[in-house]
């Protein structure tokens, strides 16, 4: 017997963006819903609120938008 684990929460955590684009266009998801996806991702930047101060914001380059 064999077991395989996946914790499927952190592969989105690691997923890169570009790479995440170019899977999506190989698996044939339609030019209407890729340029939808890929403007969510493109540009992404984010920033830490701690104790009330905020960051600079950095670029983000991998991971899934959720929520």
């Amino acid at each position: 017997m064999h077991l395989i684990f996946l914790d499927a929460r952190s592969a989105f955590d690691v997923v890169d963006h570009k790479h995440l684009m170019r899977r999506l266009g190989h698996i044939g998801v339609s030019d209407k819903h890729w340029s939808l996806i890929d403007s969510l991702h493109r540009d992404s930047t984010s920033a830490v609120k701690w104790k009330g101060r905020v960051s600079a914001e950095f670029s983000v380059q991998q991971g899934v938008r959720q929520g």
